[in-house]
């Protein structure tokens, strides 16, 4: 996202005394004279343009005030000695700036919702982060806690079975859906439509401008106008037909023995075996009941004969994670 200043806006403060809204830049209330007190809050006005007047310019562009520490007032950030009392502003208070206080028209200079895309982002806080910092880490030890901590228990071979699978795969067509440049070659494509990719600073073919601007309080009474620009993008997604390998039909064996083996596969023509998929079952007999344990270990299934005795390695939700002799 790319930033341009569009220049300063002056910014308002409603008195305490009287409720009356000020300008921000004016330190007492035009209406009862009270002084614009330290802990004021800046607001966007109700109707205000950028601030064209050269000098009022130049002091929104200094930056936030400073408050004398010995009678409150507001000061320029260029000056070391208080306007009111002369008192030194070497320990004075530097107002709180940077805040977004709300955004405006950028072509019409008037205040609009506050609410705009890049707004949400300014009022980010890294402590807004720690909720979700704790619950990740009660996660993690939980999760370690059920991962690592384990009971051995001793358990006897009751039953085993085993099944092996053999897919076969031949050529067919099948539609899929994906951005132009990521269809495969050779694929067919059957219609394309437009539809947004994704955003960059930069303009693209198919992009579309979009602009939002904040007033950024500079501290001092005035605003920064801050126009956020970018380009979203939009690309061609379009639906093809192609030819993939495709799974059509399984060899399967299986048993309830320590003698696994593969299944006989006939291939016809244009067909050819896919991935060997092997699954080992084992009941074991415990003290705590009946165990199952799942492995695709063909040595260590064979070593598990029915009626031998292993030591199981059992989690806090009962599940074997290893077997050993």
């Amino acid at each position: 996202m790319t930033q341009k200043s569009l220049g300063y806006m002056e910014l308002a403060w409603t008195c305490p005394n009287c409720n009356t809204e000020n300008p921000g830049m004016q330190k007492t209330c035009k209406n009862c004279g009270s002084p614009q007190p330290e802990n004021v809050q800046f607001h966007a006005p109700q109707q205000k343009d950028v601030l064209t007047d050269e000098k009022k310019v130049a002091e929104a562009a200094k930056g936030a005030n400073i408050h004398c520490p010995y009678c409150g007032t507001r000061n320029p950030v260029d000056v070391t000695t208080c306007s009111q009392c002369g008192g030194d502003l070497t320990g004075g208070t530097k107002r709180v700036s940077g805040k977004v206080v709300g955004a405006t028209d950028a072509a019409q200079g008037t205040p609009a919702p506050a609410a705009q895309p890049t707004k949400a982002a300014s009022f980010f806080r890294w402590w807004m982060l720690l909720p979700v910092g704790v619950l990740l880490i009660i996660c993690c030890v939980v999760a370690g806690f059920l991962m690592f901590h384990t009971e051995a228990v001793t358990g006897t071979v009751q039953n085993v079975s085993w099944q092996r699978i053999i897919p076969i795969q031949e050529i067919r067509d099948v539609t899929r859906s994906d951005w132009k440049d990521e269809v495969p070659n050779g694929a067919d494509v059957l219609s394309c439509d437009l539809k947004y990719r994704g955003s960059q600073n930069s303009p693209a073919a198919h992009s579309t401008e979009v602009c939002s601007t904040e007033l950024v309080d500079q501290g001092n009474g005035a605003a920064e106008v801050v126009e956020n620009c970018s380009y979203e993008v939009y690309d061609d997604y379009c639906k093809y037909t192609a030819q993939e390998w495709q799974e059509v039909d399984q060899a399967v064996a299986q048993g309830n023995d320590t003698d696994p083996v593969w299944p006989a596969v006939r291939l016809a023509t244009g067909q050819r075996e896919g991935e060997r998929k092997e699954t080992y079952k084992i009941l074991f007999d415990t003290d705590k009941g009946i165990k199952e344990y799942t492995t695709d270990n063909e040595s260590l299934f064979r070593q598990l004969q029915p009626g031998s005795t292993w030591t199981l390695e059992i989690n806090p939700l009962g599940i074997i994670v290893n077997v050993r002799p």
